[in-house]
């Protein structure tokens, strides 16, 4: 699953990180392992991959197992003949298969509407399969969209694995039953999963650290030592914490969509001699690191422009000082907003139903406030937000309805994008990384 806008290293700890000690297999023989898809083997070469995978000294292989394709139908039997030919390569080469339990058919869609026959295709899978996957993960990515199938919802997916949690040890008591690998260290999210109850439903948890475009060394202790006191909260300290999938990111910065920002930039202010931009990120800039993304939009804009990529309390103080003329969002709109911290009033931009109550830490992961436009706008002034939400009010801003007062409308090109987020994949899908942008003021674009 190649991260959007990062080229990985395929090697990927399958063993549970215990923070300054050498991480620990799943059960037995090397912590290592490959998501390699050998159950996607569309070229033939699953053999010969499971081969050079044992020769590197790696011990197990990630794949996925779809249920769609073992039980197409309703009223149809389980066929698991063609999962029994990628375990079998695996176990040729001396490797362990860990499946990735995911993809519900059409007729069970959504899945959380079909927990009983989600839990019949599990404990089936287990007692097929046995021994011979003695761990299983319960989807992939669920706080993706692309994944998930629907807006990100921590609490449906808790009722999913609690289905898949005790169908599995009703098949094997034994088997080690892990939640599913999830996009980042996504704390809010596995909150959420825990506050309802989840941490009685799972061995395991995993996770994919990724942090591209920075190595991930900077963050990586810090992040998994949180999820660590988070799981300790709810009394699940100790359970192992399993990274499914880590990339180092090798890539120069390819910013798509930098002609049509110029471009909408310079309809909007046609005077602008440069500008002052700020990039906001999704994830936390590490100390040091020099962003190729703010890098590569400062070089698309006239000489003497400049582009900050901050996050977080740093970028809500950046954005009170004011002084900045454009801000830019990242394509899959994963707003910073959206893992900040709760909003204390509603949303005062015009058409926006979102309440104080909504708001809540990450709850709304790329889901747009009812009303807005997803098309990348440029805009005279932003739209005004209540105070207690510097960073939400950014988003709002990003694409407002109305304009200023006595100007004209601002330019609106249709988007080019279809409606979702992140493209498979949180390595995934293209490698490119899209910006969508909002004209700012000189003055601190949130205001009360």
């Amino acid at each position: 699953m190649t991260r959007k806008f990062a080229i990985t290293i395929p090697c990927l700890a399958l063993g549970s990180l215990l923070i300054g000690a050498p991480p620990a297999p799943l059960h037995g023989g090397s912590p290592y392992g490959v998501c390699s898809h050998i159950t996607r083997d569309g070229f033939g070469y699953r053999d010969e991959s499971c081969r050079r995978i044992a020769a590197a000294g790696i011990g197990a292989v990630r794949s996925d197992v779809d249920w769609k394709r073992c039980q197409p139908a309703k009223d149809s039997p389980f066929d698991f003949s063609f999962y029994d030919a990628a375990v079998e390569s695996a176990e040729a080469a001396g490797l362990r298969f860990l499946p990735i339990l995911m993809r519900p058919p059409k007729w069970a869609s959504p899945v959380w509407e079909h927990l009983e026959e989600w839990g019949a295709f599990v404990e089936a899978f287990v007692r097929r399969y046995g021994e011979r996957c003695p761990d299983i993960e319960i989807m992939n990515e669920t706080n993706l969209r692309v994944f998930w199938g629907s807006e990100p919802d921590a609490e449906k997916y808790c009722d999913v694995l609690k289905a898949a949690y005790a169908a599995a040890k009703r098949a094997d008591p034994r088997v080690r039953v892990m939640l599913g690998g999830l996009n980042g260290v996504p704390l809010p999210y596995v909150r959420r999963i825990l506050e309802r109850g989840g941490a009685g439903a799972f061995d395991a948890i995993c996770v994919h650290p990724y942090t591209h475009p920075y190595p991930p060394e900077p963050a990586l202790e810090r992040d998994l030592e949180a999820l660590r006191g988070l799981l300790a909260e709810f009394g699940a300290g100790e359970k192992p914490v399993v990274v499914t999938e880590l990339g180092w990111p090798t890539h120069q910065a390819n910013v798509e969509g930098l002609p049509l920002m110029r471009t909408l930039l310079a309809a909007a202010r046609p005077g602008q001699a440069s500008w002052r931009c700020v990039y906001a990120t999704t994830t936390p800039v590490p100390d040091g690191q020099e962003s190729p993304v703010a890098a590569a939009i400062a070089g698309a804009l006239p000489p003497g422009s400049t582009c900050e990529e901050l996050h977080g309390d740093a970028l809500r103080a950046r954005l009170a000082a004011g002084g900045i003329d454009a801000v830019v969002y990242p394509f899959d709109e994963t707003f910073p907003a959206d893992t900040s911290t709760p909003c204390s009033t509603s949303c005062a931009t015009a058409g926006c139903s979102w309440t104080s109550a909504e708001c809540r830490c990450g709850i709304h992961a790329r889901r747009r406030h009812p009303g807005h436009s997803r098309s990348i706008r440029a805009a005279r002034t932003p739209s005004r937000c209540a105070a207690g939400c510097a960073s939400r009010s950014t988003r709002t801003g990003s694409t407002p309805r109305s304009r200023a007062k006595g100007g004209p409308s601002p330019p609106q090109p249709r988007s080019r994008r279809a409606t979702g987020a992140t493209p498979p994949a949180s390595g995934r899908g293209a490698s490119r990384k899209k910006t969508s942008s909002a004209l700012g003021t000189n003055s601190s674009p949130c205001s009360s």
